[in-house]
């Protein structure tokens, strides 16, 4: 037998086509209120991502978000318009790139009917759909989330080990979209453990890992200051912050 298998080819105009129908098909359900008013937190986002661009950062210290998405959207309003259907076409914009990420990451990991069941599943999903005609963060951070997960599984479980640079910048990435990234990060430290545990060169998972936070940590070092001063003085006014016995 052939020790080296040829591998079939990443993209065929097979592949291309059924791509562009999934694509065609996320469209047409994520289209069809792209028109709709704005809600308050929409219009909170518009409004933020209109103060000039680099003042962004520092207004957001009295939002509690982190900027990455706010700064995509000042760059996208200044391109198009600040109009309800075109900034929620960047969410769209994001949601539909959630279909070729998902064909990637289980294509990339397994084989090519796990690319097209994740890319399907991408493309349907009920609350990627909302959230991608929504002026608001969340498709985009859903995309990013999905592109993390799929480098954590390439470098500790597929031992790719030249995607720990991406996965370091994709999770600073997540950490810049929504706080609630940072608890996702916190779930890849739990997966690297059980992936340590289960190595046979622990020293190399390790060293892969030092290597992403490193990344990460770097990169998001810079609004930890801005990070502590939400925690103290941002909050939503009408919930009451839960204590640890409420988990119980």
């Amino acid at each position: 037998m052939n020790a080296h298998p040829r591998r079939l080819p990443w993209l065929t105009p097979a592949m291309a086509g059924g791509m562009i129908v999934l694509l065609a098909l996320s469209l047409v359900l994520r289209s069809t209120a792209l028109h709709a008013p704005f809600w308050i937190d929409e219009g909170l986002s518009v409004g933020i991502a209109s103060h000039p661009f680099a003042d962004i950062p520092s207004v957001l210290r009295q939002d509690g978000s982190p900027p990455l998405y706010y700064l995509l959207l000042s760059v996208w309003m200044h391109v198009f318009s600040d109009g309800q259907a075109t900034t929620h076409v960047l969410s769209l914009v994001f949601g539909l790139l959630s279909v070729p990420a998902g064909w990637w990451a289980g294509r990339s990991l397994f084989d090519a009917r796990a690319g097209w069941f994740t890319a399907i599943l991408a493309a349907v999903n009920p609350f990627l759909t909302y959230y991608s005609q929504e002026t608001r963060m969340y498709s985009l951070l859903s995309l990013v989330s999905l592109i993390v997960v799929a480098l954590f599984a390439h470098v500790f479980g597929r031992r790719h080990r030249g995607h720990r640079y991406a996965a370091g910048v994709a999770v600073a990435a997540l950490a810049y979209t929504h706080n609630w990234g940072l608890f996702v990060a916190a779930a890849t430290v739990l997966a690297v453990l059980i992936a340590w545990r289960a190595a046979e060169n622990r020293r190399a998972v390790l060293e892969d890992a030092a290597v992403i936070y490193a990344i990460a940590g770097v990169l998001y070092a810079p609004w930890l200051p801005s990070l502590a001063f939400q925690a103290a003085h941002t909050g939503a006014p009408w919930s009451e912050r839960p204590s640890l016995t409420d988990v119980f």
